[in-house]
């Protein structure tokens, strides 16, 4: 009798564990599918939302849908509208003040889990003596995003001596992005015996702008030009070491949206060679807008 209660038992813990979602690792899923691409939130106007035209005095209903292409959970977003003039539309309200959508995961494989969310100018008006007005419907996210990567590097201690056929240090050219709108792009590694160097190039491959941590209280009014292109190195680590980095963060990305960090380590790096992970995490906000035209037309 003991033997079946034992063989039950067994059983069971397999299924369990066969079963359970939370045995897939972070190194997995950095290193999955779904750390690709370089979109990060993105948002649509539905159909007729706004409309091409309508006529004074009609309310006016936006329906704004978006969903996250990338691999991090957007929460505490922000969506703002604007381009128009308040004194003949005026929309209650105005703003989305907590977006939260999650990213693409092996629940949510192509980032197709959307929401949407409404506003209403209950009735927009013509300026005295128009027949009609053309205005722009702006929406705005802002958000809080980071850039997970876990990509394979050699490392091998033996600079000067012969060098076995297990890896190759060798620069590191990256396409397709990790899932964010900052993608790294080229990884260069020098290595000597008792220290390693990496210099990390990464850029803003997305559609929008990038902007400081912490910034997005009231990023559509209260940004200045220095909140720009700024992205805070978060952590870069390999076999549990922890680089130390530079330039401090924030990262000054060039006009181009480029720019780059350079990364050391001294201590024991082993007399063999061998590969492993190098660990990164960029941190930023990021910026990003939709537009449509609305004709306001007078009354027939």
């Amino acid at each position: 009798m003991k033997w079946k209660i034992a063989f039950v038992f067994i059983l069971i813990t397999i299924m369990i564990t066969g079963c359970n979602p939370y045995s897939y690792s972070q190194e997995d899923e950095l290193n999955d599918e779904y750390h690709s691409g370089t979109q990060g939130l993105v948002m649509n106007f539905l159909p007729e939302s706004p409309p091409k035209r309508l006529y004074e005095n009609s309310e006016l209903d936006v329906w704004l849908e978006y969903s996250n292409k990338g691999a991090y959970d957007v929460r505490g977003g922000k969506v703002y509208l604007s381009g128009f003039d308040t004194q003949y539309i005026q929309f209650v309200p105005d703003m989305i003040p907590n977006l939260e959508s999650d990213s693409k995961s092996r629940f949510n494989p192509d980032g197709k889990l959307t929401k949407t969310e409404s506003f209403s100018a209950y009735s927009v008006q013509l300026p005295m003596g128009a027949d009609k007005i053309t205005q722009t419907i702006k929406a705005t996210a802002c958000y809080e995003y980071r850039t997970e990567a876990a990509i394979e590097v050699c490392i091998d201690p033996k600079t000067k001596n012969i060098r076995d056929d297990i890896c190759t240090v060798e620069p590191i050219s990256l396409s397709g992005g990790q899932g964010a709108p900052v993608a790294i792009t080229k990884i260069e590694e020098e290595i000597y015996k008792n220290k390693l160097q990496f210099r990390i190039y990464f850029e803003n491959a997305g559609d929008g702008t990038v902007i400081r941590t912490g910034r997005i209280t009231n990023c559509h009014t209260s940004l200045e030009r220095e909140d720009a292109n700024k992205v805070d190195v978060r952590t870069v680590s390999f076999s549990g070491n922890t680089m130390f980095c530079e330039p401090q963060p924030p990262i000054q990305l060039d006009d181009r949206g480029k720019g780059f960090v350079f990364c050391s380590y001294q201590g024991d790096l082993g007399d063999e060679a061998y590969k492993t992970l190098l660990q990164i995490e960029l941190d930023y906000g990021y910026r990003s807008s939709i537009q449509r035209d609305v004709e306001i037309l007078q009354e027939p």
